[in-house]
């Protein structure tokens, strides 16, 4: 996940070098107004004019029906898995679709996306598009141009003023644009969700040789649904989510539509000849409800930060996600799994975990290691409190930089040979307690996730679920992690390599230069920004 920067390095020459930039190269910069400004309200999706149920809404109203008071689910820990589901719902919508995501990139699982929003919008779907300006990769133009299309309306949050010079921007904008949206939805026909850690880009769904994020999210229809679209639309009507025509100057000519769906359509018909696109095709949802892919039912609660989080004038008063889940962790009995891709617990997560430990309970953390993460600054917070923590009898287990995702993958994906990439980053955000109780969102605990970035997530209760996902995480720990102990004073990594255990004095699989680094930068005060 691509983090913002953990603290500006602002000077009087950068301001100059700006105003010179403006000023010669006519940078669009977005008027101040437009982050302030009264927006449309829009309508939720049962608001708006509907055009009948598809026969998937009308199963899962059945379904609800047969269950009531409970939601259904099912854990999406596959990205092909979660990639083909995304296309095979955007595929049957009817009414609307509403997407919201930090990071969305134009490669080959986003460009699959944007044919199919595409596609949906032709037949008269109503598509919104709600990104987090720092995570956006394609081009303004590009986002201009989806947006000219009449069904589907394109909307930027917390938006950099300066556009062409966007990290200039940031570090001239640091206090405000350093608040970002962190939240992960996709929902159609107000009927069913995916929520979780999973962004748009190919290491999320498997897409890529060279770097597969380890992720978890989770399909979800009943009552919580009409609570992420109700979270949704706070975001969407926000003061600070930006249209997308005040990104540029510049309108998208009678063409450009046309040209976008045609190259679209040409990169969907050159990936039906791969083997990650049949894989992608063979999904256990590709004919759901016809397919035995099973909704696990039982009580499930949506738990969001309000889009006033990332006001920086917000207040003490404003609620956080994380303090509302102290309450579900304290019913912990016997156990508690924490996965968490940046973790850093600050004094008071201490101060708490220690208190779990003074209860008897056992406490496992998963998060990565210096050769596996992907922001290794971040490591630099979370490395001061192992000794600490396995001081107090936590079990600590660090991600393997090259682990095999193949434990996960379809049986199509291991027949097209997707074996996992030679670089792993575990970006899981979950934590089970007592294998009947998960959390799966987008929440990292961290101080950002904690202060800085909005996040959404639910928690469900259903003692199958919370076994499969202690399960998995066992499954993890024994083979792609790194369990660390305490030998005197001494840190050691000890792991299982060709049957046999490997003992490592030192963070394994780095260099001598990025340690030096990592305890270099350790020094300084950033953990309030990691």
């Amino acid at each position: 996940m691509a983090r913002p920067p953990a603290f500006p390095l602002l000077s009087v020459s950068l301001c100059l070098l700006a105003l010179c930039q403006v000023t010669a190269c006519r940078t669009a910069v977005l008027p101040a107004s437009s982050l302030s400004r009264a927006v449309p309200v829009e309508p939720t999706a049962t608001q708006r004019n509907v055009k009948g149920d598809s026969p998937l809404t009308q199963h899962v109203k059945s379904q609800v029906k047969q269950h009531p008071g409970e939601a259904g689910f099912y854990a999406l820990r596959s990205g092909v898995n979660a990639l083909g589901l995304r296309l095979a719902l955007i595929d049957r919508a009817r009414t609307s679709i509403d997407i919201q995501y930090y990071i969305w990139k134009s490669d080959t699982a986003g460009q699959l996306l944007e044919s199919r929003l595409l596609a949906a919008a032709d037949r008269g779907v109503k598509v919104r598009l709600l990104l987090d300006d720092v995570g956006i990769k394609p081009a303004d133009s590009y986002l201009r141009t989806l947006d000219s299309h009449p069904n589907i309306e394109v909307r930027v949050f917390n938006p950099l003023s300066l556009r062409q010079l966007p990290k200039l921007g940031f570090l001239l904008e640091f206090h405000r644009v350093n608040r970002r949206m962190h939240n992960k939805s996709l929902t159609v026909d107000g009927q069913l969700t995916i929520i979780g850690g999973r962004n748009v880009g190919d290491e999320y769904f498997e897409a890529r040789q060279d770097m597969d994020h380890d992720d978890l999210d989770v399909l979800v229809v009943g009552p919580p649904v009409p609570e992420v679209t109700h979270s949704y639309n706070l975001y969407w009507n926000s003061p600070a989510a930006a249209p997308a025509s005040l990104l540029t100057w510049t309108s998208p000519t009678s063409d450009d539509l046309p040209l976008l769906r045609k190259q679209l359509a040409s990169h969907e018909a050159q990936m039906k000849g791969t083997a990650y696109y049949r894989a992608l095709m063979e999904n256990p949802f590709r004919d759901w409800p016809r397919t035995p892919a099973r909704l696990l039912w039982g009580q499930a609660r949506v738990y969001c930060d309000p889009p006033e989080k990332a006001d920086v004038w917000a207040g003490p008063s404003t609620p956080h996600l994380m303090p509302q889940l102290i309450p579900l962790a304290d019913k912990t009995h016997k156990e508690l799994f924490i996965v968490s891709a940046y973790f850093i617990p600050g004094k008071d997560g201490m101060n708490y975990i220690k208190r779990l430990r003074e209860r008897g309970i056992r406490v496992v953390v998963f998060t990565n290691s210096l050769s596996s993460t992907e922001v290794p600054w971040v490591h630099c917070g979370y490395a001061k409190y192992r000794k600490p923590l396995l001081r107090m009898g936590v079990e600590l287990h660090e991600a393997k930089p090259n682990a095999s995702l193949i434990s996960r993958s379809p049986a199509g994906a291991r027949r097209a040979g997707l074996r996992g990439s030679s670089g792993a980053s575990l970006h899981a955000k979950t934590f089970v307690a007592d294998r009947h109780r998960a959390f799966i969102g987008s929440l990292n605990f961290d101080p950002r996730s904690l202060n800085l970035n909005t996040e959404l997530g639910m928690v469900f209760e259903n003692q199958e679920l919370g076994t499969r996902m202690a399960q998995a995480i066992d499954e993890h720990l024994k083979t792609d992690s790194y369990k660390l102990q305490l030998e005197g004073n001494r840190l050691v990594w000890i792991t299982q390599e060709d049957g046999k255990e490997v003992r490592y004095l030192d963070e394994p699989a780095t260099t001598w230069s990025k340690r030096l680094f990592i305890r270099t930068v350790a020094l300084l005060p950033i953990e309030s920004q990691l």
